[in-house]
């Protein structure tokens, strides 16, 4: 498959969108949260659905916004409770 016609799943999409909600409702820019981590381009294409990164990276840059694991994968969580409800609707 080439790489300009991959999809991710909706699983996968989600775990930007939620660190990008989690990023800016604590005050950090995409320039902190990157650190030494990945480029702020490479974040950019993270939080926006167009790439996907290594377990390794993100956990690093959750340490950069100072959320846990247990907090994304709470939110996470909720992000899939609230859509399968609004589908219900």
């Amino acid at each position: 498959m080439d790489k300009k016609t991959k999809k991710y799943s909706e699983e996968e999409l989600a775990i930007g969108i939620i660190f990008k909600e989690f990023r800016i409702s604590k005050g950090f820019s995409q320039l902190e949260a990157a650190g030494n981590e990945i480029s702020v381009t490479h974040l950019s294409n993270f939080e926006n659905g167009k790439t996907v990164i290594s377990t390794n990276h993100f956990l690093n840059i959750l340490q950069n916004i100072n959320v846990n694991m247990f907090e994304f994968q709470n939110s996470l969580n909720q992000y899939f409770q609230k859509k399968i409800y609004y589908f219900l609707t």
